[in-house]
């Protein structure tokens, strides 16, 4: 998804949610979210991808997935879903600080 396009969906959500709330207009987008308790979207698509990313590491070495996320990192076309799995796995490997993932 475009920067564009994640920005038109959360214009989109604000909007329904000042609708929802009878907020006014002006009101703070990140002040309704808190009060709908609802995640931002750019926060809850980072975490969709991590996720996604633990999964597919949590399979088996040889699995597809795994081909496939190492040949989207080979592949300099532009960012595809898998590259970008790729770039928000250098935050979770980061973030264990040379941890490991281990299947359950």
């Amino acid at each position: 998804m475009t920067e564009k396009g994640i920005k038109l969906l959360e214009q989109v959500q604000g909007r329904c949610l000042r609708t929802i709330f009878g907020a006014k207009a002006h009101a703070a987008a990140d002040a309704i979210d808190v009060i709908a308790n609802i995640t931002p979207v750019r926060l809850r698509i980072q975490q969709l991808c991590t996720l996604e990313y633990v999964r597919i590491m949590s399979k088996p070495q040889q699995s597809c997935m795994q081909s496939l996320l190492q040949d989207a990192t080979l592949l300099q076309s532009g960012i595809t879903p898998m590259l970008y799995l790729y770039f928000q796995s250098k935050t979770v490997h980061k973030a264990m600080d040379g941890g490991s993932i281990s299947g359950t």
